[in-house]
């Protein structure tokens, strides 16, 4: 049994950081609905053996904020990271929801979930009872990876397929017209014997997690995807080499009769392991795994993501990250531009 303290390192009143504390909030409902009754909550550092920072920002901004907060000051060796961002770079040891396999480390990352996936009230649970109208859906943007401009290619004769780009960005969108997309995308999703989940900017996607939560088998397209240690993936799912996305429709048509069974497979590893009533549970035991795998508790966790940030792509968020975090010590009373630093 652990003792956890949940926290944010992010300021409450920075105009350019956005919903600060909604992952925080997500966390907490997790915490306070979990179903394993294993784990308890504190709001004493002294007495916490995990103290987890929830964060919703990109994990090089969030970084330099915790190394200023009095909790990671006093017990570093305790400090561990929930983040769901797209491109995470684990400055602290902790559980990142898009996880690249090249990055991860036994004794200082494990792959995890959205928080978002069980906060979505559109996405409802339907059990499929036989093949559905669709052999498999997608209905997403295909601006944020290649790959999906190719599931948006595939040709068959039961697939539905849309391009959600052109109702981007959804927030811009009336009450009608989002409520409009969301009531499709549930309809489409339970008359599919299977999902697509293909990677967008980060190596996962909310999708496939949004899949199990309505019980059905996800068809996961990512090669650089780490999976969360735990589930019996294949077991309720089927992984498909990027190189191999037109095979797809052959591979679905030849394992349709299975997917009432993987779907039902789908939904109780979802309900195991990353629902509100399981996620607090699940995560508070993926950091002591890496709490028991660590040879020696590290002052300077950050210095093992030192090689990911001499990449291109992460030297970017890194060096934009900087140079804001900088700009904003010389001048406290403003803001500095955002950077895109997507490739």
């Amino acid at each position: 049994m652990a003792t956890v303290l949940l926290t944010s390192a992010a300021p409450a009143s920075d105009p350019s950081w956005p919903y600060p504390y909604d992952e925080l909030e997500r966390m907490r409902t997790s915490a306070q609905s979990d179903r394993f009754g294993v784990h308890t909550r504190t709001k004493d550092g002294s007495a916490a053996d995990i103290i987890l920072f929830i964060e919703n920002t990109n994990t090089a901004r969030h970084f330099f904020h915790v190394l200023s907060h009095t909790l990671y000051d006093q017990y570093p060796h305790k400090c561990y990271l929930f983040s769901r961002h797209d491109h995470p770079i684990p400055f602290l040891p902790g559980v990142y929801a898009s996880l690249p396999q090249r990055w991860h480390r036994k004794d200082h990352t494990r792959s995890g979930s959205y928080l978002k996936a069980f906060g979505h009230t559109h996405v409802r649970f339907d059990p499929l009872i036989e093949p559905g109208a669709y052999l498999y859906s997608f209905l997403g943007k295909t601006s944020t990876h290649p790959i999906r401009d190719r599931i948006c290619a595939l040709t068959h004769p039961r697939q539905y397929v849309q391009d959600t780009s052109p109702f981007w960005p959804y927030g811009e969108l009336t009450e009608t017209a989002r409520q409009e997309l969301q009531d499709n995308y549930r309809r489409v999703s339970h008359e599919s014997s299977f999902i697509l989940a293909p990677r967008g900017e980060g190596a996962s996607s909310i999708r496939l997690f949004e899949s199990l939560r309505m019980g059905r088998a996800p068809v996961i397209i990512s090669d650089d995807w780490m999976p969360p240690e735990g589930p019996d993936w294949e077991a309720f799912s089927f992984r498909v080499a990027e190189a191999e996305i037109e095979q797809i429709p052959d591979l679905l048509e030849r394992h349709e009769h299975r997917a009432p069974e993987m779907g039902r497979r789908a939904r109780e590893a979802w309900e195991n392991w990353f629902s509100a009533e399981a996620t607090f549970h699940r995560v508070t035991e993926w950091c002591l795994d890496i709490q028991a795998s660590r040879s020696s508790a590290s002052s300077r966790p950050y210095l093992k993501a030192l090689p990911q940030c001499l990449s291109p792509r992460y030297a970017r968020i890194v060096g934009s990250t900087l140079k804001r975090h900088l700009f904003r010590r010389r001048h406290p009373s403003s803001t500095a531009p955002e950077v895109d630093v997507r490739a």
